[in-house]
């Protein structure tokens, strides 16, 4: 008698991969190009609870912590405390790694009543903040590349995830 064994899970949930991917590309793009800097994190915000929100009820609250990590981040910044503007090049990457700290920190706190393993979100938004502002790819790209990179890290999590949304 042959046994069935289960059906083996995809490595990578590429439907909603693609979805955090495409979400994030378009809501960097009409925030930045359309409502301007500030409003970025809304739109991102809104945007990747998009996908986010087939994990439960609870990714509502993805919305205010992306723009509060955002405006954050911001807050530093702007004032000139710790990015001095005539820095160029490391302003960007400290911009990059100070803005993906407070959006990742911020995100994190919905992200941890997924899976315990929550942590690497905030490591996850600050690589992927970091590359995307430095502009190596060009400034249309920041949202693919931050988009990208987060999105594997919200695959995995979702994949290891102890607990659903409530």
């Amino acid at each position: 008698m042959i046994e069935s064994s289960p059906e083996p899970r995809p490595s990578i949930d590429w439907n909603l991969w693609m979805q955090w991917v495409l979400a994030t590309t378009l809501a960097w793009l009409v925030g930045w190009a359309i409502m301007g800097d500030l409003a970025i994190g809304l739109a991102v915000g809104v945007a990747q609870w998009l996908p986010l929100r087939q994990l439960g009820r609870s990714a509502i609250w993805w919305i205010p912590a992306s723009t509060i990590g955002w405006l954050a981040g911001w807050a530093i910044i702007v004032p000139g405390w710790l990015v001095p503007p005539n820095a160029s090049g490391l302003s960007t990457v400290l911009s990059g790694l100070i803005l993906g700290l407070t959006i990742g920190l911020a995100q994190w706190l919905v992200m941890r009543r997924l899976t315990r393993r929550a942590g690497w979100w905030i490591f996850a938004s600050t690589v992927g903040w970091t590359v995307g502002l430095t502009g190596l790819l060009g400034a249309s790209l920041v949202g693919t590349v931050v988009g990208v990179l987060t999105g594997f890290m919200l695959d995995f999590l979702q994949r290891e995830r102890t607990v659903n949304f409530p």
